[in-house]
């Protein structure tokens, strides 16, 4: 891992100001006639330690340390170990213990190659994880995934050497890194509202609320998948896509907010102007009958059905319902085994009486999947924004600045105390019908509440501060992927992201109770709007 010639890291500080190298022994497998490709965590070879990993890292936020990466790795192995899933090796070192004090955030190098020898011992696939995560080969900031001052904009990349075939230049890091990316958002112990904070072996990651948009959708915690989103285009009957369409007519328009509405934090400014090309979007969200002909047709299994569980709102289960996990600081969010989009509340309910509602527990790699299989695509954030707001500059909502105009329900949102009280005062508890309220001036039907929409784009904060004024398409890489909109949990004392401007995000491969999708296509029609 480099001859660094420090006594020791400072594992408290900053990762990305950090230029110091841990010194050990040769490493494993650091083959440099081979050149460095990408390794998704689910292909590790003891995937349940991945798992817990990155479900400790990604409960995390605030600063990265070196110490929080070193210390969640030997709580990996020794909870292995504890269940007799890695061997016990007497001569192991002991679980790291957190520093008594802050003076104590040091890490000598013969501790660090001590470490790295259990684990490389013990498994050696642990060993690479834990040489990329201190950055083995690259400054900390690059191996960390971290971009330019944006400290919350931390990603864990996992890379291990990899036959030569896979293309590129030799030892490029960061271009093979991007595609595989993991948030790792670290800085603090995980407060797991439950019996234990550790998983057990084999079962999914849990996350923490994070930046406070879990009230929103929470993240599995884990990396999705990279599913490939190719812009659909519509070439055939003259340009026109299938019924349940609108085509949405190019021009200029301003994005973003900067009002007393905006979430801190969110980015949904500076307010900036962006030119589309025309396209078509859906006018309603994809409903569960929608879905299910998806399903029937192509045999198709969503994350949720993969996982085995999926995030429930704890106010639509039964009072008899058995106690489950909960997600901290936002415990109306229940993992719920057997929860998918056939099952929305879990085992023992259905979409019977729901065909025409939005689907929900689907994530952005199932909606994908259906988009494709559609011929069409998820609409970028830009696209969906501008559809939204149908025509209305700077307004809250597609009708307005007012919430609910003369007293009117406009879209489907909590009515009372969240999340203690529901009047239900909208004619809803949960999900509404895709078609339930007046569409807008484009012809959309409920943009703001209802289910979160996924989009295209991959989510940062920081976009907008640099976004191209033509067509944006996101940044390369963020936190996970945009979601818009609202839904039916959103309420001004707790969650204002029910507006056209609002941003949030959740993993690629996360699902919830209140997260849905709409589709778009390219339009190639010639002639006037």
């Amino acid at each position: 891992m480099g001859g660094g010639t420090a006594e020791g890291v400072a594992v408290g500080e900053d990762v990305q100001t950090s230029q110091g190298e841990v010194g050990t022994s040769t490493p494993p497998s650091t083959d440099k006639g081979k050149s460095l490709g990408t390794l998704k965590l689910d292909q590790l070879a003891h995937r349940h330690i991945s798992a817990f990993v990155t479900g400790q890292l990604t409960a995390g936020r605030g600063r990265t340390t070196l110490y929080r990466c070193l210390a969640t790795l030997s709580s990996a192995l020794g909870d292995a170990v504890r269940q007799h899933r890695l061997p016990h090796n007497p001569a192991s070192p002991p679980v790291l213990r957190r520093p008594p004090s802050p003076e104590r955030r040091i890490w000598t190098t013969q501790e660090a190659a001590r470490f790295l020898t259990h684990c490389h011992q013990a498994d050696p696939e642990m060993a690479g994880l834990f040489k990329v995560l201190i950055g083995t080969g690259m400054r900390k900031g690059e191996a960390l995934g971290l971009h330019g001052d944006d400290v919350h904009l931390n990603e864990g990349v996992l890379c291990r050497p990899c036959p030569a075939a896979v293309g590129g230049p030799q030892g490029d890091h960061r271009q093979y890194a991007a595609p595989c990316r993991c948030r790792v958002r670290t800085g603090r112990d995980p407060i797991m509202s439950g019996s234990s904070r550790s998983l057990p072996i084999g079962a999914p990651p849990m996350p923490e609320s994070g930046s406070g948009k879990n009230c929103c959708s929470p993240s599995r915690g884990e990396a999705g998948r990279r599913a490939d989103t190719a812009r659909a285009t519509v070439a055939a009957s003259g340009g026109r896509p299938a019924a349940g369409m609108v085509r949405v007519p190019g021009g200029e328009f301003l994005m973003g907010a900067e009002d007393d509405w905006v979430v801190p934090g969110d980015g949904e400014g500076p307010v900036h102007p962006v030119r589309l090309a025309p396209f078509w979007i859906d006018r309603c969200a994809v409903s569960n009958a929608a879905f299910r002909d998806f399903t029937e047709a192509t045999g198709f299994i969503t994350d949720a059905e993969r996982y085995g569980w999926s995030f429930v709102f704890a106010g639509l289960l039964p009072g008899d319902f058995p106690d489950t996990r909960a997600v901290a600081e936002a415990p109306w969010w229940r993992q719920v085994y057997g929860a998918c989009w056939r099952h929305p509340e879990g085992p023992g309910s259905d979409v019977d009486d729901r065909a025409d509602h939005p689907v929900v527990h689907v994530s952005w790699n199932d909606a994908g999947a259906y988009a494709a299989w559609a011929g069409k695509r998820l609409p970028t954030e830009a696209e969906w924004e501008f559809a939204a707001r149908g025509g209305l500059e700077q307004r809250a909502f597609p009708w307005g600045d007012e919430l609910e105009p003369g007293g009117e329900h406009r879209m489907n949102v909590w009515q009372g105390s969240f999340p203690d009280h529901n009047t239900g005062a909208d004619g809803w508890y949960g999900t509404a019908p895709v078609t339930a309220y007046p569409p807008n001036s484009h012809g959309l039907h409920n943009v703001c509440g209802n289910v979160w929409e996924w989009c295209a784009d991959w989510y940062s904060p920081a976009y907008y501060r640099s976004s191209p004024r033509d067509d944006p398409q996101g940044p390369p890489v963020g936190l996970g992927k945009v979601i818009r909109g609202g839904s039916y949990l959103c309420h001004a004392s707790y969650c204002r992201r029910y507006r056209v401007s609002a941003r949030s995000s959740s993993g690629p491969d996360s699902s919830t109770g209140n997260q849905g999708f709409r589709c778009a296509a390219e339009d190639t029609s010639a002639g006037p709007s």
